[in-house]
């Protein structure tokens, strides 16, 4: 079975161990110089296992939700608090300190490319791990729940953290967060920061 750190995911702000993410995104080069293409996983014949560091004997959750989208294999669950593992584990992600996802796949269909890029094209999913490296450099967390954002500093942050620049975050920063609070009082603080300032991204700077 094949591995790859791919993908990064982000904890609700619900504070019970509930998760969400990318297991894998679509059609960039890895920094193995491979290639998953959207289709890869689309048929799934089996419970994905939520696993720390790809270690079977580490199950710390379960997966709810493992399906692909345009963007790649999104993941959704919630690690299991109770046992002694998926606290650590949780403790380990609300720090930062861990905030990577990996898959556990054999590969069924794959080719290379005359650049020696190996394309997968077909693979059998086992289980979505959590761990500590990325390969994947394209990687970006999904969203931010607003409750998660308490200052700007906390606004500006989350920014970084979807992509933008440290330039790009301070502009956003200094134009939206009063606009972000309003928003956060009338959706009773249930709207996801990343649907917010989706249209933020044509500000020139």
């Amino acid at each position: 079975m094949e591995t790859k750190a791919l993908g990064k995911f982000e904890l609700k702000s619900d504070n019970d161990g509930h998760i969400t993410g990318y297991g894998a995104f679509f059609g960039n080069v890895d920094s193995v110089e491979d290639v998953i293409h959207e289709g890869s996983f689309k048929e799934i014949n089996r419970s994905v296992k939520m696993l720390y560091q790809h270690q079977t004997d580490k199950l710390i959750g379960v997966w709810d939700v493992v399906q692909e989208d345009p963007q790649g294999l999104m993941v959704s669950g919630k690690i299991n608090t109770n046992t002694t593992i998926g606290k650590d584990v949780y403790e380990l992600a609300k720090s930062g300190a861990l905030s990577d996802l990996s898959v556990g796949f054999t590969i069924k269909n794959y080719s290379y490319d005359k650049d020696g890029i190996r394309h997968i094209k077909k693979a059998d999913l086992y289980e979505v791990s959590l761990v500590s490296f990325p390969a994947n450099e394209k990687a970006n967390i999904m969203s931010v729940k607003s409750n998660d954002i308490k200052n700007e500093r906390d606004f500006e942050h989350a920014l970084k953290k979807l992509g933008y620049s440290n330039k790009q975050s301070k502009f956003i920063t200094s134009k939206g967060y009063k606009a972000f609070l309003k928003e956060q009082d009338q959706q009773e603080k249930t709207v996801e920061f990343s649907d917010i300032i989706k249209d933020l991204k044509s500000f020139k700077i």
